[in-house]
C-alpha cells in the first residue's frame, strides 16, 4: 500500500524540526553555562584575601586550657 501523498515526508520533517529544536535548545543551555561562568570568574576578582596571621600577636600558651580544666579537655578530646 503506498504512503498517502501528505504522508511522504513525514518523517523527515519531523526529524528536521526536532534536530533543529534540540540544537536551539543545546546553543541556549551552552550560551547560559557559559554567562555563569564569567559571572563567577568575574566575582572572583571582588574576593579579598583573608587575613595571613589570624591569631597574630595571641599567645598560644594563653588558649591551653590549665588544671583541671586541661584533663576534662583531653577527656572530652578522647571521648572518655
Amino acid at each position: 500500500m503506498p504512503v498517502p501523498e501528505h504522508l511522504a515526508g513525514l518523517e523527515g520533517r519531523i526529524r528536521t524540526r526536532f534536530e533543529a529544536a534540540v540544537g536551539e535548545l543545546r546553543r541556549r543551555y551552552e550560551a547560559r553555562l557559559r554567562r555563569a561562568s564569567e559571572e563567577m570568574l568575574a566575582s572572583l576578582g571582588e574576593l579579598s584575601a583573608p587575613e595571613l596571621e589570624p591569631f597574630a600577636g595571641l599567645d598560644a600558651a594563653e588558649l591551653a586550657p590549665r588544671g583541671a580544666a586541661r584533663e576534662e579537655t583531653l577527656e572530652a578530646l578522647l571521648g572518655g
